[in-house]
C-alpha cells in the first residue's frame, strides 16, 4: 500500500481545495512574465496576450480542480492549450525580440524564459498526479506545489541577481 495515498481522500466526491494556491498563482505567475516583458519590450498587445493566456491557464486549472465530474479533464486540457499558446508566444515573438538585445541580455532572457516555461509545465504535471488522479495525499500535494513554486521563484531571483549587470542595462534602457 502506498503510504503517501489515502483511500479516504480519494473516495471523497469533494476534497480539500486550497483556494489560496490559485489566488497566489493568479497574482504571482504574471510577475516573471512582466520581467521577461521588461527585458525585450514587446508591443502592448503582446503584454496583454501573455497576461490573458496566463490568467486563462490558471483559471482553467482552478476550474478543473473544483469540478468533480469527468469534465474536469476538459478544463485541464484547456489549461494545457493556454500553456502551449503562452509557450509559443514566449518562444516565438518574444525570442525574436530578444535577438536585438546584447548577448548577455539575450542569454538572461532565454534562461528566464526556460525557467518560467519549465515551472509552469511542472505545475501541470503535478496537477495530473495530485489533483487530477488524486494519487497523492493532501500533505504531499501541498509539498509538491510549494517546492515547485519555491524552486521556480528562488532560481528566477538568483538568475536575475547573477546577471545584475544585464538586468540593470535593461532597466536603464540599454
Amino acid at each position: 500500500e502506498n503510504p503517501l495515498f489515502s483511500k479516504e481522500y480519494a473516495s471523497r466526491p469533494i476534497y480539500p481545495i486550497f483556494y489560496a494556491r490559485y489566488v497566489d498563482r493568479l497574482v504571482t505567475t504574471p510577475l516573471p512574465l512582466l520581467c521577461l516583458i521588461a527585458i525585450v519590450s514587446p508591443p502592448p498587445d503582446t503584454l496583454k496576450l501573455l497576461v490573458f493566456l496566463n490568467t486563462c491557464m490558471v483559471g482553467c486549472l482552478f476550474a478543473a480542480t473544483v469540478e468533480v465530474q469527468g469534465s474536469r479533464w476538459t478544463f485541464f486540457v484547456a489549461s494545457c492549450v493556454f500553456f502551449v499558446a503562452l509557450a509559443g508566444t514566449l518562444r516565438g515573438e518574444m525570442t525574436r525580440l530578444s535577438e536585438s538585445k546584447s548577448r548577455g541580455t539575450k542569454r538572461l532572457f532565454l534562461r528566464l524564459r526556460s525557467l518560467t516555461l519549465t515551472t509552469n509545465a511542472l505545475y501541470l504535471v503535478a496537477w495530473v498526479f495530485c489533483e487530477g488522479a488524486k494519487l497523492m495525499s493532501t500533505d504531499l500535494t501541498i509539498l509538491i506545489y510549494s517546492a515547485t513554486d519555491l524552486a521556480g521563484r528562488c532560481v528566477f531571483g538568483l538568475l536575475l541577481l547573477r546577471n545584475l549587470p544585464n538586468a540593470a542595462q535593461v532597466l536603464g534602457g540599454g
